[in-house]
């Protein structure tokens, strides 16, 4: 396996426990993600506070997003925009 698409696997696996630890349905969660990945690509520059603010707005109330989770879901976007670069 592709040690870049090994390390953005792992990546996204943490970031799905981070969320999953604070209470979120398994079921719920890749909704959630794509949803927070979004609203950081929408909103380049924007910090953690601002995008948590955003996701509160869309109606996911339920996790706080954090500095932790945010950097996750950054690296998560950085790995995936590199593949699709090398690709």
């Amino acid at each position: 396996m592709d040690r870049n698409l090994e390390t953005s696997e792992s990546i996204r696996r943490v970031l799905f426990r981070q969320v999953a630890k604070r209470g979120m349905q398994n079921s719920l969660i890749p909704h959630y993600l794509r949803e927070l990945t979004q609203s950081i690509v929408i909103r380049p520059g924007k910090n953690h506070s601002e995008i948590n603010e955003h996701m509160h707005s869309l109606g996911w109330r339920e996790i706080e997003v954090d500095y932790h989770i945010f950097e996750l879901a950054k690296a998560c976007l950085n790995r995936e925009q590199h593949k699709g670069m090398a690709a």
